[in-house]
């Protein structure tokens, strides 16, 4: 079974409501977040239930590499797709994206513009792992903990 909650973080927002609809018609339920502090918020509140984040590299006064970072020690073994107008290897010859993020089995990338078809195929072909521990407990009444905002 292919992951089916998706964390969306993209700070272009017709990019965003194409790639919602796009994932929805095909029986995903995606959280959209325009930046971390919203992605971190939307973990929180449905921690257990994403297994796969899709975040654009370069966002608004940060980086996808961050979020990715953030999200993966709140919650171990979450698939990551990076999205980028730009070519992986300029990405990484800037500094926006590490080489060796890419090299853990479990981070994908993909250039746009994309077919979204293209990236559905991508997302439909990363294999499900299960996660060693479940993400961090829901904080209570669904607010953030002070420690996961903190960068």
């Amino acid at each position: 079974m292919q992951p089916k909650t998706v964390l969306l973080v993209e700070d272009d927002r017709a990019i965003s409501l194409l790639l919602s609809l796009v994932f929805q018609r095909h029986g995903y339920t995606v959280l959209h977040a325009e930046n971390r502090t919203e992605a971190i918020r939307l973990l929180h509140l449905h921690s257990n239930d994403v297994q796969l984040l899709l975040s654009d590299v370069a966002l608004q006064n940060d980086s996808g590499e961050a979020v990715a970072a953030q999200v993966r020690t709140l919650c171990p073994g979450t698939a990551v797709v990076f999205l980028s107008g730009f070519p992986l290897e300029i990405l990484v010859e800037r500094g926006f994206l590490q080489s060796q993020t890419l090299r853990d089995g479990n981070t994908f990338f993909i250039q746009k513009p994309f077919l979204p078809n293209d990236l559905l195929e991508l997302v439909e072909r990363i294999p499900r792992r299960e996660r060693e521990t479940e993400c961090l407990p829901k904080s209570p009444a669904g607010g953030i903990h002070n420690a996961c905002i903190s960068y």
